[in-house]
C-alpha cells in the first residue's frame, strides 16, 4: 500500500461517510464508492466554503479569502450568511454514494 494511503487511513478512523445522495451514514473507508475524504488536510478542508460550498478559486478575492457572501453580488439561492467572510477547514463527515440511485 502506498504511504499516501496509509495516511489517510490513519485518519478515517472514528470518521463517518455519509451518501451524497440518500444521508445513510457509515464508517468511513477508502474502499467506498466514490469517496471523498473531507476531514483535515483534503482539498475540501483547505478550499471549500463551509457557508456557501464554492471553491476558494472561484471566489473572487478581497482582502483574503471571501466568498460571495461576503459581496455585494451574493449568488441567489446559494448564500445564506451575507456580509460574512469564508469559513475553511476540516468537514466533521466524508462523502461517499451508497447505490440508493442505481449504478447507470
Amino acid at each position: 500500500m502506498s504511504k499516501h494511503v496509509d495516511i489517510v487511513e490513519e485518519k478515517l478512523v472514528g470518521r463517518y461517510a455519509k451518501c451524497t445522495m440518500c444521508g445513510k451514514i457509515r464508517n468511513s473507508l477508502m474502499t467506498l464508492p466514490f469517496f471523498e475524504f473531507r476531514g483535515e488536510g483534503s482539498r475540501e478542508a483547505k478550499e471549500v466554503c463551509h457557508k456557501c460550498g464554492m471553491f476558494s478559486k472561484t471566489i473572487p478575492t478581497k482582502n483574503g479569502k471571501v466568498c460571495y457572501c461576503g459581496t455585494d453580488t451574493p449568488i441567489p439561492n446559494v448564500c445564506t450568511n451575507l456580509g460574512e467572510k469564508c469559513v475553511f477547514g476540516p468537514f466533521d463527515v466524508d462523502w461517499y454514494y451508497c447505490g440508493c440511485r442505481g449504478w447507470e
